[in-house]
């Protein structure tokens, strides 16, 4: 078993160096042949160098050329280890599924962070001071909440049934989050 994981990583680092030869010579001929490109040919090329460039252990490497403002954000979970895009930050009201506040976070910040400035953020657009704020797990640990908003961290214990589908509903929200915004 260990030797073909050894195998594939041989056979991948192989092709990854083919990919890197192709591009490096595609590179080299566009620049020799077009030697005053339009605008856009030269973003794409700037593009193109810089994949060609990076390393595995660089920061702020390219993921997508279509796309190039999308990050890595580590997830820690088994199934998904990593996911690519750019953390966004969401405020609904409570009963009904109406988007009061987004905006999206660059750099991956922890939840807990971008709390109290999507509540403001929500405050300020319906001119409505958000009481109660009901979030998923990713916001535990330090405790730096607006004080006064009350926040409930789903998967918490012995909350009254009420705030309990409050917490459910809250993750109703975010299958319409994930799949309408791609349209």
């Amino acid at each position: 078993m260990l030797l073909e994981i050894a195998r594939q990583m041989k056979r991948a680092k192989k092709e990854v160096r083919k990919l890197k030869t192709y591009l490096g010579r595609i590179l080299r001929d566009i620049t020799r042949k077009v030697p005053d490109p339009d605008e856009e040919l030269k973003r794409l090329l700037n593009l193109a160098q810089r994949l060609s460039d990076q390393k595995r252990e660089d920061k702020n490497k390219l993921y997508s050329l279509h796309t190039p403002e999308v990050e890595c954000i580590a997830k820690g979970k088994a199934k998904t280890r990593y996911e690519f895009g750019c953390k966004v930050a969401v405020t609904t009201t409570c009963k009904d599924p109406w988007v009061t506040s987004i905006f999206a976070e660059h750099g991956n910040p922890y939840d807990g962070h971008t709390l109290e400035k999507s509540l403001t953020q929500s405050a300020q657009l319906t001119e409505i001071d958000v009481k109660e704020a009901f979030v998923d797990r990713g916001y535990r640990g330090k405790n730096n909440h607006p004080s006064d908003t009350r926040v409930f961290i789903s998967g918490t214990k012995r909350l009254p049934m009420t705030l309990k589908k409050l917490l459910r509903a809250r993750s109703g929200i975010e299958p319409i989050i994930g799949h309408g915004f791609v349209d």
